[in-house]
């Protein structure tokens, strides 16, 4: 199995996407074309954001929805740690409440 991997849609985002990506778009597809391969290229696209300046936000906002939707409103340590898409895992936090933590990473917090 390859390690390098093409990707299918590059999407531009946040508060600079948003702000210059509609001047710079035509600009950014005609550079990455001249430095992509011709193939890879083929198969992406590069587009702007649709979901507006919050959506960093709101993503973040769905990892502890997901959790209670998994585990519901008990605060205690799930039996088997919930992993996230990321590899990471969920912890307990001294404030009852829950977060992502890497598995390389001993850090968490609330």
């Amino acid at each position: 199995m390859s390690r390098y991997h093409s990707a299918e849609r590059i999407v531009l985002g946040g508060w600079a996407g948003l702000t210059l990506g509609t001047r710079l778009l035509p600009e950014i597809r005609r550079a990455t074309s001249a430095h992509a391969l011709r193939h890879a290229y083929e198969q992406t696209s590069i587009e702007l954001c649709q979901l507006g300046p919050d959506a960093v936000a709101v993503g973040a906002a769905t990892l502890p929805v997901e959790v209670l939707l998994e585990h519901g409103a008990d605060t205690r340590r799930p039996a088997r740690p919930a992993m996230t898409r990321e590899g990471r895992r969920w912890v307990s936090t001294s404030c009852g409440g829950w977060s992502a933590s890497c598995p390389s990473s001993r850090r968490s917090g609330c």
